[in-house]
């Protein structure tokens, strides 16, 4: 978080991807992060504040 270099790749996939990993888990993270009552918008909204994504997923400029 407020490394936006660190999310070019991630960035590239979509926020689709990435909530795909978030639901799914991906390497050592574990499928929903843990979090059995977070809604897919609370992923999304998590995702957006990590990456710098604008609502709607677009790529942040």
């Amino acid at each position: 978080m407020g490394v936006p270099g660190a999310w070019q790749a991630s960035v590239a996939r979509g926020e689709d991807a990435m909530l795909q990993n978030v639901v799914y888990g991906i390497r050592g993270m574990p499928p929903l992060g843990y979090c059995s009552a977070c809604t897919e918008e609370d992923f999304r909204v998590l995702i957006r504040l990590m990456t710098g994504l604008p609502e709607g997923g677009a790529q942040a400029p």
